[in-house]
């Protein structure tokens, strides 16, 4: 009744090969436990849920998924089997110094069927990643020639903002040129993370709006609207930031078939009052949230959801 799943997003870890400064997860990966999605365990989910839902596009990323190359690589296969048409996938490019492992991975990747492979390419990895390994892996992905390949930086305000990690970041997408991939847009740092708290002044103070709802935010749907879900490193089933069950222990759609947002508190406060109306919740049990250190009422919510549950 509220799910009309049209996406599958796998977090394969949390674990990564780099310690990026702009990096909107970098509690996670700094705490990360040595878990990750294994294909075993869920092997058959995308098939069930294919019954059930036209399921467009199925993604891997982390922290680097690349580090369980395998895992990725059954997800993908299995998603093609069902006839997922998008089969995407977010990598820094760096999860071995072995010439032969590289091969090997860039080759699985193609029989694998991964349609698109988005190369997170810009100055933050440079500071924590040999790039002349990247481009060996780029190398290789070009040689296979069987997925659409692209280098996908990230901007510091936007592309066109003049400051030094944008400048060092185009004269890297320079140095890769030779490969002839194309570049996309890459996405605008969202301070979060790690990014606060190295990279704020580059961040105008602004006032968070907290009549937001699910929905109207970047990369949000309205919570009784949902298309996509997440899976997290240690099999919970993720709709936002909210876990409404794990598929190691049941089957996933037995999971969304009794989803239903307006029986979890949280989530029906969300939809009727916004975050506003999340804040005089949590206040009333004594849980508070300092506004002035958040950039998004997206943030606010994730640190009242993890101090409520």
């Amino acid at each position: 009744m509220y799910i009309n799943l049209k996406r599958v997003e796998y977090i394969i870890t949390y674990l990564c090969s780099g310690r990026c400064k702009h990096c909107s997860v970098a509690e996670k990966v700094e705490a990360a436990p040595k878990e990750h999605i294994t294909y075993q365990k869920i092997q058959g989910t995308l098939q069930q849920l294919s019954k059930k839902h036209q399921i467009e596009s199925v993604m891997c990323f982390g922290g680097e998924p690349l580090l369980y190359a395998d895992d990725v690589c059954g997800i993908f296969s299995e998603a093609y089997a069902c006839g997922i048409p998008a089969r995407q996938l977010i990598t820094n490019g760096y999860f071995s110094k072995s010439k032969e492992k590289i091969s090997e991975v860039a080759k699985a990747l193609g029989e694998a069927h991964a349609s698109k492979i988005m190369l997170s390419l810009d100055a933050f990895h440079e500071e924590m990643i040999p790039l002349e390994l990247v481009h060996q892996f780029a190398e290789q992905l070009k040689k296979e020639e069987k997925s659409q390949v692209s280098l996908h930086p990230a901007w510091v305000v936007n592309r066109e903002d003049d400051n030094p990690y944008n400048n060092r970041t185009k004269e890297i997408l320079d140095e890769f040129a030779d490969l002839e991939f194309p570049v996309s847009k890459g996405n605008n740092i969202f301070p979060a993370g790690n990014a606060v708290k190295y990279l704020s002044e580059y961040f105008p103070e602004q006032n968070v709006d907290l009549t937001s709802s699910c929905g109207r935010a970047p990369y949000t749907s309205p919570l009784d609207q949902i298309d996509t879900i997440s899976i997290l490193p240690n099999g919970d089933v993720g709709i936002c930031h909210f876990v409404i069950g794990n598929i190691y222990r049941e089957d996933i759609n037995t999971i969304l078939d009794r989803y239903d947002p307006y029986q979890i508190p949280m989530m029906r406060i969300l939809m009727e009052k916004g975050v506003l109306g999340l804040i005089e919740y949590a206040e009333e049990r004594g849980v508070y949230a300092d506004v002035s250190k958040h950039y998004s009422a997206c943030s606010v919510c994730r640190e009242l959801r993890v101090k409520l549950i």
